[in-house]
């Protein structure tokens, strides 16, 4: 995923194009995205929010 060219940009807006993400950017934007779906899940179940009553 470091090597993808365009799979995490950091800005759509940056003039500089060849930007390098690392592996410790990655780790960090894939825990903050997993840490968002379990505590949108954690509302949902508390607040008895779901597809199925």
């Amino acid at each position: 995923m470091e090597k993808h060219p365009g799979f995490f940009a950091r800005s759509r807006f940056s003039s500089d194009i060849k930007k390098e993400i690392n592996a410790r950017q990655i780790k960090i934007n894939l825990g903050i995205g997993f840490f968002n779906i379990l505590l949108c899940l954690g509302i949902m179940w508390v607040y008895g929010i779901g597809l199925m009553h």
